[in-house]
């Protein structure tokens, strides 16, 4: 019997990058939808680095990144980043207007 495999399915076009053996994927249940495919219809495309565990997760060196607005801590900058856009949307939004008044018209 063949190896299961899956394609997420996202948009309007169906487009699909990349394969996945696990159908428990992160990336494969982000999608809008995922079919049950075989590999020989898509020879081409690679599996997924999660599925193919060639992905490792961040590796915590101890360092943590602090929000200005509150005590709130992170271990990555887009972590940080993530939780100042959602929580302090106020901060973005000043820091945009600020950012666009120096850029010459």
């Amino acid at each position: 019997m063949p190896e299961q495999h899956w394609i997420a399915v996202n948009g309007r076009l169906g487009h699909s990058k990349e394969l996945h053996t696990d159908e428990s994927c992160p990336k494969l249940q982000r999608a809008a939808s995922a079919k049950e495919t075989d590999r020989e219809k898509h020879p081409n495309k690679t599996v997924c680095d999660v599925c193919s565990g060639a992905w490792t997760a961040h590796e915590d060196d101890g360092e943590t990144y602090e929000c200005d607005e509150c005590p709130a801590e992170y271990e990555t900058v887009g972590g940080l980043g993530r939780h100042v856009m959602r929580e302090h949307p106020e901060v973005v939004e000043e820091r945009l207007t600020t950012d666009q008044r120096k850029v010459p018209a």
